[in-house]
């Protein structure tokens, strides 16, 4: 079975929050309603063993179609 990793999130006002998920796009997108701001960063454990320190625009996900 696939390994849980840890997922670090905080914006510039100091919010942190953090979630134990699969991948990347799953962590962004539980978090994502919890942040109102357009980028976060990211701290977490790759595949690998490397330590990844990033920033995420959000919104993360599929864009809905307007005007149908």
């Amino acid at each position: 079975m696939a390994k849980m990793r840890e997922f670090l999130f905080w914006n510039e006002s100091g919010q942190e929050e953090k979630t134990e998920q699969m991948s990347l796009t799953k962590a962004v997108k539980s978090i994502q309603t919890k942040f109102k701001d357009k980028i976060v960063g990211v701290e977490y454990i790759s595949k690998k063993g490397k330590k990844i320190v990033s920033s995420i625009q959000l919104p993360l996900g599929r864009k809905k179609k307007l005007g149908r």
